[in-house]
């Protein structure tokens, strides 16, 4: 054999080489290194012979490569003791060129150039025959364990189970089953393990001498088979589909005969019959436990069944005994003669004499009086007609008094007449017919007292009985209805319907709803629930709720008359906000236009555009005041009125405002009470309600204004939420109009909404008179009929304290010329930078110096910056991060003194509600003019409060 150069170098390199390589090629163990990577630097012939590869191929695969998976994976490579220069040895299993495995001892050794010469010797036979014995001691445990098992096993069944528990443990095939004989039949005894059996579905009936199982049987020997698939023995296609590859069967025998047989199932491929000795021991092993439970269970049956014979022999000596003593009550017997001749011992107990005394007396001697002849005519009885009974007081040795009902029946007894019979205890029987007596009483108490109406009906719908009650809720006399066929007559309609269901149907059933009376006409609002007690008897339970139904619709009523105020109020608080956020872009628009107008002259071109726009922002700060007195937000002055004067005051321009075509009426009245409001809000009130009145009057028609005193009680304002108790002033417009739908009426108060065509209304004519009313803590109602007209009613409380006093101020004439300042300082707070651009422009047109701020933050740095020179702080009210009121405070403490002017979008109670407004305040409402800005600042700064030009 050529010797590879890495070979040849390393024999080359060692003194005596020759020596060392015939030692090397002819020792008697395989001699191999491999390097640092263990990979196979040379090899001798008997390590090439025990793996099949040629030099060459080997030095191509990794040592680790030719060891098993299974090896590999349980123990490592001895890497690190061989680096520390130990002789490490292992036994390790390789896998051959061709597949096959063998053993192997390795001895190996790290030499100086880090190569690792390795020694193996084969060891496979030794560890074959390792495995052979240990394979024996394992089947002579087996053997042991199962014999132990089932020896202790005394029924068919747990040596079933044991001895297939205890295959499965020795043998471990993946299904074992247990057919036991019986004739020409093997029936199923166990299988294991048992989640195994879904697998096989349902397993059918074998026959001696079918299949596998059935020849074994038949030819008493075992059988095995490696492949079933290909084996004809096997018939059965459920063992087939189930994947059972290999199969064996093993006889039990019980001297001559086969008793039953044990099939082995494996999934794979499997050699059952290398282990047949074992197996039939096995087999052999349980065939002497089944034999034994086969006796045992015969020798237990043998005993079963004597014990039932004896226990019938038993139960007919004592049957008669048991008979008499489960007897609930007193069992006797005597003849003719009134012998007492037999008893249970209930007679004993109850009677309380000794079996010896009742032999000596006979059944008179327990009764007396009237008693004692009742049961002495009832013996006589039962011996010449066969039967009787009768009730009778029993009294008992010491006294006691019993209530009995006795039974006797005549029979011959030992040739002989004789009585048979029994007493049973009626005294709770007695105490039921008494409750009954009194539950009945008390029933027919709550019939006639009952605070509902009762009514029982047959199935024919006839009246049996009703109660006076019933007949107070229809006002006519109890005796009318008894015995009358409702059915006949009630008119058709619900109620009737009603009756008709309750009857044929099953349960309680319910019925709410009006019904007239067929003796009266008296209507009523009812509720009534039917039940059938029986198939011929019907209750019916009648309540007026006549009352109940008025208050509920006066509620609904109420509900929605609150549900009404609240969606005003909703809108309300929204049209506050609205006017709000266009005051504050008014303020805007107005302020340029105005600054644009003084910045160009009469003659230029853009004057006239510019006064155009100037007028319509006017215009729509005029719809927002209405906004606001819809929302009650607006600013007032209220004075102390008496309206007849207001009225004749301003009755010539209501006439001309509605025209001449249209009759104006006013009633003044006499004695009238005061009011407190703003006198402007009374002539905005009347002139919208007497312009909508003229406008539903189609050509000639009437408006007609009147006034009167209305006290409101607490009951007269449960009824409408909007009222407060107390007194008001009534202030009515009425009209010969054309009168306004129920759908309509709803919404009339909302704002914007309105039946005029376009351009001929605003929407808000109604919602302001709404407004002012609420705001005034008043209230509104309106009430009309289409075709018929329309009165809108006021109601004004009588001295209500004013909701806010406006601080004084100069009229204002927009044509004179606005007051100037002498450089003051101004500090000027606004969060809309568009209201602040402007503010500020305005001010330093006046004259003014000007510090402004975005934020109350900023102003607070402007205030500390400038603390001796700022006269003035104008700020908003309603601000991010702190309301203009505090902000105020904050400034007054760093410039004590200080002028403050505030200024809001929001309407005066708003601001209120935000603790700005009192009666000495200084405040401006958005959007305001050139002029108002001029006057206002002027009379914080001048001390006369004079103007100064």
């Amino acid at each position: 054999m050529p010797v590879p150069n890495g070979q040849q170098q390393i024999l080359d390199s060692a003194s005596g080489a020759d020596l060392y390589r015939d030692f090397f090629e002819e020792a008697a163990d395989g001699l191999f290194i491999v390097d640092r990577e263990w990979r196979f630097v040379t090899a001798n012939r008997q390590w090439l012979d025990m793996t099949g590869y040629t030099l060459p191929e080997l030095m191509n695969i990794p040592y680790f490569r030719m060891l098993t998976a299974e090896d590999l994976s349980r123990q490592p490579l001895l890497s690190d003791i061989l680096r520390k220069g130990h002789i490490a040895t292992q036994e390790r299993c390789f896998q051959r060129r061709d597949g096959s495995h063998f053993y192997a001892e390795i001895r190996g050794r790290m030499q100086g150039d880090g190569n690792v010469v390795c020694v193996a010797r084969d060891i496979t036979e030794r560890k074959r025959s390792e495995a052979s014995a240990a394979e024996r001691t394992r089947e002579l445990a087996a053997l042991q364990t199962l014999g132990l098992v089932v020896s202790s096993s005394l029924s068919l069944n747990q040596v079933g189970k044991a001895a297939l528990q205890g295959i499965l443990a020795a043998v471990q095939p993946d299904l074992a089953y247990l057919f036991l004989r019986h004739g020409d039949k093997l029936h199923l005894q166990e299988i294991a393990p048992q989640e195994a059996l879904p697998r096989l579905g349902v397993i059918p009936e074998h026959r001696v001498g079918e299949c596998m199982c059935g020849l074994s049987v038949k030819e008493e020997r075992p059988l095995y088979s490696r492949d079933i698939h290909t084996d004809s023995r096997c018939t059965w296609d459920e063992c087939k589909a189930a994947g059972i590859r290999s199969f064996a069967t093993l006889p039990l025998r019980s001297g001559p005969e086969i008793i039953g047989v044990i099939g082995l199932a494996s999934l794979t491929d499997r050699d059952f019959e290398a282990s047949s000795h074992f197996l039939e021991t096995l087999a052999h092993q349980v065939s002497l436990a089944l034999a034994n439970a086969r006796h045992y269970e015969l020798a237990r049956q043998e005993l079963a069944e004597r014990k039932i014979a004896e226990e019938q022999l038993y139960q007919e000596t004592v049957y008669n005994q048991i008979i008499l003593e489960s007897l609930p009550g007193l069992f006797y017997l005597f003849d003719q003669d009134g012998r007492i001749l037999q008893w249970n011992s209930n007679f004993v107990k109850i009677s309380g004499y000794t079996p010896v005394e009742l032999a000596s007396l006979t059944p008179v001697d327990f009764f007396l009086g009237e008693d004692r002849e009742k049961i002495i005519a009832t013996m006589n009885e039962v011996f010449q007609t066969g039967e009787a009974t009768v009730e009778a007081n029993l009294v008992n040795k010491d006294g006691k008094v019993t209530p009995y009902l006795f039974f006797g029946r005549r029979f011959l007894f030992d040739g002989r007449p004789c009585v048979t019979g029994m007493g049973i205890d009626i005294s709770e029987r007695r105490k039921a017919v008494e409750a009954l007596r009194e539950s009945e009483e008390k029933a027919r108490a709550i019939f006639e007292r009952s605070p509902v109406g009762l009514l029982l009906i047959d199935k024919q719908s006839r009246i049996l009985e009703c109660n006076e009650h019933f007949a107070r809720i229809f006002g006519a006399a109890r005796e009318q209805y008894h015995g009358i066929n409702l059915l006949d007559r009630l008119p058709p309609g619900p109620i009737r319907q009603y009756l008709i269901d309750s009857m044929t149907g099953e349960g309680l059933l319910t019925f709410i709803g009006s019904h007239t009376s067929i003796f009266t006409g008296k209507e009523v609002h009812l509720s009534i629930a039917t039940e059938k007690v029986n198939p011929d008897l019907f209750v019916v339970v009648m309540a007026d709720i006549t009352e109940q139904k008025e208050a509920a619709i006066a509620h609904e009523r109420l509900q929605e008359q609150l549900l009404q105020s609240q969606k005003m109020e909703s809108v309300g608080r929204l049209a506050g906000g609205v006017a709000h956020d266009f005051n504050n872009m008014l303020t805007a628009i107005l302020g340029h236009t105005e600054l644009a107008i003084e910045s160009c002259s009469v003659s230029d071109a853009v004057y006239s555009n510019l006064k155009i726009i100037e007028s319509a922002a006017h215009r729509s700060a005029d719809l927002v005041r209405q906004l606001l007195a819809f929302a009650r937000k607006q600013t007032v002055d209220p004075k102390i009125l008496d309206l007849n004067d207001r009225l004749a005051g301003i009755l010539t321009m209501l006439s001309r405002m509605i025209g001449e075509n249209i009759e104006l009426v006013w009633k003044p009245k006499a004695g009238l009470w005061p009011v407190k409001i703003d006198p402007s809000q009374i002539d905005q009130l009347l002139a919208n309600l007497c312009v909508n009145a003229r406008d539903a009057i189609d050509g000639v028609g009437k408006i007609t204004i009147d006034l009167r005193n209305t006290p409101f009680d607490a009951e007269q304002a449960a009824q409408n939420p909007a009222i407060i108790p107390g007194d008001y002033v009534e202030l009515s417009v009425s009209d010969t109009g054309l009168g306004i739908d129920k759908e309509i009426l709803e919404h009339i108060f909302e704002p914007f909404f309105t039946t005029k065509e376009v351009g001929k209304g605003t929407g808000l004519g109604l919602s302001t008179v709404y407004g002012i009313a609420k705001q005034n803590q008043g209230f509104v109602s309106v009430y009309s009929e289409p075709g018929t007209g329309t009165t809108f009613k006021v109601y004004l409380p009588r001295f209500v304290p004013a909701i806010l006093t406006p601080h004084p101020a100069h009229e204002i004439d927009q044509n004179m010329e606005a007051p100037r300042g002498r450089g003051q300082l101004v500090l000027l707070v606004e969060d809309e930078e568009v209201i602040l651009d402007v503010g500020q422009t305005m001010l330093m047109r006046l004259g003014y110096t000007v510090v402004a701020a975005l934020t109350p933050r900023e102003a607070l740095r402007a205030a500390q910056a400038h603390a001796g020179e700022i006269q003035l702080l104008i700020t908003d009210v309603i601000m991010p991060e702190m309301n203009g009121r505090d902000l105020a405070e904050l400034l007054v403490g760093i410039i004590p003194g200080l002028k403050c002017l505030f200024t809001s979008g929001y309407t005066a109670d708003i601001i209120a509600n935000h603790g700005v407004v009192d009666t000495t305040i200084a405040f401006i409402q958005k959007p305001f003019s050139y002029m108002e800005l001029a006057v206002k600042v002027n009379e914080l700064l001048v001390p006369s409060g004079a103007f100064e030009a």
